[in-house]
């Protein structure tokens, strides 16, 4: 297990940054699934600011392959930053059971967003 911390600034708004992480169902992202090595994926909204994102994952011929089964929720606060945690879940196992064969993976991460002073008309966030 590990603790790692990232730092960076960039040209855009919050928002779009935190669409960048939520839209999982866009055609980009589901374009990218190969890459990724995701050989199945199953996205679920649960209400407005949270949704299920369960993936299987064939790493290396000599794995098995991986699961994983995550619950992603975020917030804006009144200050503009934008919030999201992605963490491991059980919610749905009865409804999408987890796959025979496979290791269930785990993992936390959150997001933190925040909005910098723009520059000229060009939005920033750290």
């Amino acid at each position: 297990f590990g603790t790692g911390v990232a730092t960076a600034l960039v040209d855009t708004s919050v928002e779009e940054c935190a669409a960048y992480i939520v839209n999982l169902g866009s055609r980009e992202f589901q374009g990218t699934q190969k890459e990724r090595k995701i050989v199945d994926s199953q996205i679920k909204s649960a209400n407005q600011h949270t949704l299920y994102y369960f993936t299987t994952r064939k790493l290396h011929a000599l794995l098995q392959q991986r699961e994983w089964r995550n619950k992603v929720t975020w917030k804006k606060e009144e200050d503009g930053t934008v919030l999201i945690d992605i963490s491991d879940t059980e919610d749905l196992d009865e409804e999408l059971p987890k796959k025979q064969g496979t290791k269930v993976t785990s993992g936390h991460t959150v997001w933190v967003f925040e909005p910098m002073y723009s520059t000229g008309q060009v939005a920033q966030t750290r």
